[in-house]
């Protein structure tokens, strides 16, 4: 086959509208809001020790998520641990017209806590589903974060002590930058495949500006990285 000068531009060019990579940004202020909201349902959780199943419901805070579901025949259900004022969470997801067992009638999970875990119950992210839109991804990365930390207390907690940043870089000079940052907004990156890129801010340990990265590969199934861009400051940034 003989390839003219003319038709292998056509072919460049259509190779790169195919691979040609889209960036959306989003409101850092929105999903921060979104978490304060998921944060408020939660409120009224079991305070006693001990395993408990949860009386609110996670599919509330999915409710606040827009273009992203759980499959249809599924329903979350959460069981919350409390101890000494520390709390955990565990999110499972099962088909809706099955019952949700009391933890004391559920095999248990190999770890500290003895995670109670019924029979049949799925890890909900594998239920996730959206309607293939930038923000659906971007929801499905901050909502998984969420439901991870379901009924998260003190000790417990590791998203709840991240604040999602967003802008330009402003009066944060007082910090030591590992990386040059120009936007902090968050954003989706679409190519072949999808990645979502939000920065987040902690006070936990050390003040630290976090870069966290979410690689999707099947569905609203992702690997997640993070890693820190900056250090040190003197001030709390929102």
């Amino acid at each position: 086959m003989i390839i003219t000068f003319q038709g292998l531009q056509k072919f460049q060019m259509s190779f790169r509208i195919l691979h040609a990579v889209k960036v959306e940004y989003f409101s850092a202020g929105y999903f921060r809001k979104l978490s304060e909201m998921a944060d408020k349902i939660q409120e009224n959780l079991p305070s006693e020790d001990g395993w408990h199943v949860s009386p609110v419901s996670p599919m509330k805070i999915v409710d606040l998520f827009p273009s992203v579901w759980i499959r249809e025949d599924f329903v979350l259900h959460a069981y919350v641990f409390r101890k000494g004022g520390n709390g955990s969470g565990i999110v499972y997801a099962i088909p809706e017209d099955e019952e949700f067992p009391e933890p004391d009638k559920c095999e248990f999970l190999n770890d500290v806590l003895r995670t109670p875990k019924p029979a049949g119950a799925l890890d909900f992210r594998s239920v996730m589903d959206g309607d293939g839109s930038p923000l659906s991804y971007i929801s499905a990365s901050i909502l998984t974060r969420e439901l991870q930390e379901f009924g998260a207390l003190w000790h417990g907690c590791r998203w709840k002590h991240h604040k999602i940043v967003g802008g330009r870089r402003k009066s944060w000079d007082e910090f030591e930058w590992l990386r040059e940052i120009r936007n902090f907004r968050p954003r989706v990156i679409s190519s072949e495949s999808t990645a979502v890129e939000f920065f987040t801010y902690t006070e936990h340990t050390a003040r630290s500006v976090w870069l966290n990265r979410d690689r999707y590969f099947s569905g609203y199934l992702f690997e997640s990285e993070a890693e820190i861009v900056a250090r040190g400051g003197v001030e709390y940034i929102v």
